[in-house]
């Protein structure tokens, strides 16, 4: 792999301790080294990850109306009070849960290039400060902070091939080049925008979070690994989406927006935003 630039001490924690976790079921690593041969799950269940203990909505929501409605280049938000009260079932957008800093970033590179480090290496279970570190890393990942209620039809569509393009070769997936996707592209922009202060500050922490885990380790692979670059190939993935987005701009479908008329005699708009007659 060749975004990160390598693959962050805490990994290793994470791949070492896999014995400790109990609270995940999701994103599967090292299946062939960890769980006899089950691997080791990331995180709960999405649903989970959005409700407190009273199975009531604790985030932000976000919805999105379609390419065929107006505003289809737009997110709608919702503020967790909101969100608690069922805003969505008035969107008519499914939606689920979201990992706004996505998990794949840290399944993809431990699977990818850490994994094989731990072939012979699988006692790392039994101490409690790197436990304590590996707890930091998987509350700084699945919490609150990082997870909103995002719709359904952009994160399938846009969001996650995206990821995977870019954890691959650097380069997005999906491009916004005609108005099948221009809509959907400039309102997951204006998603990732809106939530940039609260994924940035997820990224920053990981990296150190995963080098003060590393740390805890006695005994190390020989081949030690390069510090994480989260921040820098979250802020180079953000650019490349609103670089898109601009792009996207100059091709949205014509339902995006109410359509406008001028008017020779009147020359203004009424409240609609339409030229009058």
């Amino acid at each position: 792999m060749k975004i990160l630039g390598g693959i962050p001490a805490l990994l290793l924690a994470i791949v070492a301790l896999a014995q400790c976790i109990q609270h995940v079921s999701a994103q599967t690593i090292c299946r062939a080294q960890i769980n006899n041969g089950e691997g080791l799950l990331l995180r709960k269940g999405g649903s989970e990850l959005c409700k407190n203990k009273k199975n009531v909505r604790d985030v932000d929501l976000y919805t999105w109306p379609g390419n065929d409605k107006p505003k289809c280049d737009e997110v709608a938000r919702y503020p967790r009070s909101q969100a608690a009260k069922g805003s969505q079932s008035t969107t008519g957008d499914p939606v689920g849960c979201d990992h706004v800093f996505e998990l794949n970033f840290l399944s993809t590179y431990i699977n990818s290039e850490i994994c094989a480090l731990f072939d012979n290496n699988n006692n790392f279970d039994t101490d409690a400060k790197k436990i304590d570190a590996l707890k930091q890393v998987i509350g700084t990942i699945n919490g609150k902070t990082n997870m909103r209620q995002f719709s359904k039809r952009l994160e399938d569509s846009t969001k996650t091939p995206n990821v995977v393009g870019f954890l691959a070769n650097g380069q997005l997936s999906v491009k916004a080049r005609n108005e099948a996707t221009s809509g959907a592209f400039v309102a997951l922009n204006m998603y990732l925008t809106r939530t940039k202060t609260d994924t940035m500050k997820i990224a920053k922490s990981l990296d150190f979070r995963m080098a003060n885990a590393y740390s805890y380790c006695s005994h190390r692979p020989e081949k030690k690994p390069t510090p994480s670059q989260f921040e820098a190939d979250w802020t180079k993935f953000l650019s490349l989406m609103s670089a898109e987005a601009e792009i996207a701009k100059k091709s949205l479908p014509s339902t995006c927006k109410p359509k406008t008329r001028r008017s020779a005699k009147f020359g203004q708009r009424n409240d609609q935003g339409e030229w009058e007659d």
